[in-house]
């Protein structure tokens, strides 16, 4: 009974208990696959070993498989090393978040490992999550649908930007556009979101008094196998810092002044 209120309750905590990093390798021709299995399915909660690394992808996203397949394919192919950071869902119950490293040790094997960072059961945790996230007080967030259509901001947005959560919902995110960029730059940015699926850079952006509000911005796009997609944004205020560099340039260039005049 205590294990199903567990459940139901939902539990937060590193994989298994405690950190741990799980080693594996494969042979490129033979794909015979090793690794720590009593690690592995600890874990991840398995009932039985896995044969090979297609066994660990399958409790990813159908997404996260292909992207993990392609990077491991081309370490297989060019060498190097890459990295993947994931979720795995070994059953219904459970939500396993990951760092995933791999590399061509030689013209024969693959080596990589696992590590389980964050474990969720339930719900309920899950959704403390995502409350604690929305309420950061120093990180503004929006949410936008497919048509970046606003779905919603935080208070920490509100707070950057001087709209309300109330007056900006249903408009298209583009009523941030300022004049200060061009068209072609905005392009740029949605172009890359289209190809790596997200952007990261400074601007500037008009808040609700027609001024331009300078922010460091993310944004992502999630893509969900149900064929909906979302458009997160992530915004901190940089004005602060940005004007502590203006200073501290024109107090850099007094005192080159002052050098010059006593040099001379």
């Amino acid at each position: 009974m205590s294990e199903l209120l567990s459940i139901a309750q939902g539990e937060v905590q590193p994989a298994s208990g405690h950190s741990q990093v799980i080693d594996w390798s494969y042979d490129i021709q033979t794909r015979e696959f090793e690794c720590d299995q009593n690690g592995m399915m600890a874990a991840f909660g398995l009932k039985k070993p896995i044969s090979g690394l297609d066994d660990l992808l399958e409790h990813m996203l159908l997404g996260q498989q292909d992207v993990a397949r392609e990077k491991i394919a081309q370490i297989e192919r060019d060498g190097g090393h890459g990295n993947l950071s994931c979720c795995l869902m070994p059953n219904e119950a459970m939500l396993v978040h990951v760092d995933m490293s791999f590399e061509r040790l030689n013209d024969h094997i693959v080596q990589g490992n696992v590590i389980p960072q964050l474990s969720i059961t339930g719900c309920e945790e899950l959704a403390k999550i995502l409350e604690t996230i929305f309420d950061l007080p120093n990180v503004g967030i929006l949410v936008a649908d497919q048509e970046t259509r606003i779905l919603g901001c935080n208070r920490a947005f509100e707070q950057q930007m001087g709209y309300k959560n109330r007056d900006i919902v249903g408009l298209k995110t583009n009523i941030f556009s300022s004049d200060h960029h061009s068209k072609a730059f905005y392009d740029d940015i949605w172009d890359q979101i289209g190809q790596e699926g997200y952007w990261s850079g400074n601007l500037l952006s008009r808040a609700s008094n027609g001024s331009n509000q300078a922010h460091h911005l993310c944004i992502y796009r999630l893509n969900f196998t149900s064929g909906r997609t979302l458009f997160l944004g992530f915004s901190t205020d940089i004005s602060a810092s940005l004007l502590w560099m203006k200073k501290a340039g024109e107090q850099a260039q007094q005192w080159s002044n002052v050098d010059q005049i006593r040099i001379g």
